[in-house]
């Protein structure tokens, strides 16, 4: 039956082979959803996709007087009132290569769907292996490339696949584009003081200060302001609805700021704050992201994986990206 591991699945590699390919046919367009896009980052990022190579990011900022009127005839233009800049977000091509051994993968397959009460005709092994492929790269993106991602062609790992978060902030320092709040180390004992000195950077431009932002911090520092926040804030109701130990994100009382804890962040007390639609996640098009190719060979399966992905901020207008002095 068609979707279902057999001896000889488990010995010849083409009948593996086979049955893989059938399923990636007839679920493309699932797998590479499930693949690519991932609920978290539609909360923490604006997502496009059909990104083939560089596209601009375009946006554009007014800076002008209102002023009164009192001669109808007179005319005082006034210089720079528009700003243009726009900024690329540059999809990297990246690649997974993996080798399967048909009988190594069966026996795990067959370990874990024939437990007491299961049934294994309940999940394909097509389905099996495509849902752990995808859980895993969508892992591995988030918690390697999204934030730490530092693009090398010579590299190896997946933070060397593309321009994370931290790598074009620290660019954009260097060029002078935006200026750092001190903040220092961040520890338990100052966490509130030092994450409200952000805030107070973020409100003193008046065209930011009305909108919602995030403020993305590692696991660690999230955890210390929570600890604090308990116990500074005795009074104040939380309104998170869920279980306290899902807790991701927080307000950030008297601030239109929301706290976010982001464990693609690592240990990097980078902390920055700016609106979800300024973080830009590209990927190519769903017909394009390219392939999966899976190879019968010898006793074993080669499985290629092809696509393109890339970061960047829209915009780096002054107020619309703060940050600390932190790496």
């Amino acid at each position: 039956m068609a979707g279902r591991l057999t001896t000889a699945d488990a010995i010849d590699p083409s009948g593996l082979s086979d049955e893989l390919k059938d399923y990636y046919i007839g679920n493309k367009e699932e797998i590479h959803m499930n693949m690519f896009y991932d609920n978290k980052w539609d909360e923490n990022f604006r997502v496009i996709d059909d990104v083939k190579d560089k596209i601009p990011l375009f946006n554009m900022d007014l800076d002008f007087e209102v002023r009164p009127q009192a001669n109808y005839k007179a005319f005082a233009g006034q210089d720079d009132a528009f700003k243009v800049g726009n900024r690329w977000l540059q999809t990297e091509e990246m690649k997974v290569d993996l080798i399967i051994v048909p009988q190594e993968m069966a026996r795990t397959y067959a370990g874990k769907y024939y437990e007491k009460g299961s049934n294994i005709h309940d999940m394909s092994f097509a389905q099996f292996f495509f849902s752990h492929i995808n859980s895993k790269i969508v892992e591995k993106m988030h918690l390697e490339a999204f934030y730490k991602g530092v693009r090398d062609n010579a590299g190896t790992d997946t933070v060397d696949t593309m321009n994370g978060q931290n790598k074009l902030i620290v660019d954009e320092i260097a060029a002078s584009t935006i200026t750092v709040t001190a903040t220092g180390a961040i520890t338990a004992a100052n966490v509130i003081a030092k994450l409200e000195l952000l805030c107070d950077a973020a409100d003193s431009n008046p065209k930011y200060a009305s909108i919602q932002k995030q403020m993305t911090v590692n696991n660690q520092i999230f955890n210390w302001y929570w600890k604090a926040r308990r116990e500074t804030f005795k009074d104040i109701v939380n309104t998170y609805e869920g279980k306290i130990s899902q807790i991701n994100e927080l307000p950030m009382e008297g601030y239109n700021v929301t706290l976010v804890r982001e464990h693609g962040l690592g240990v990097s007390q980078r902390v920055c704050i700016t609106n979800k639609s300024n973080k830009v996640l590209g990927f190519d098009s769903m017909n394009d992201w390219n392939n999966i190719i899976l190879q019968p060979f010898e006793r074993v399966i080669k499985v290629l994986i092809d696509f393109k992905a890339g970061f960047n901020f829209a915009t780096f207008f002054d107020g619309s990206v703060t940050v600390n002095d932190q790496t």
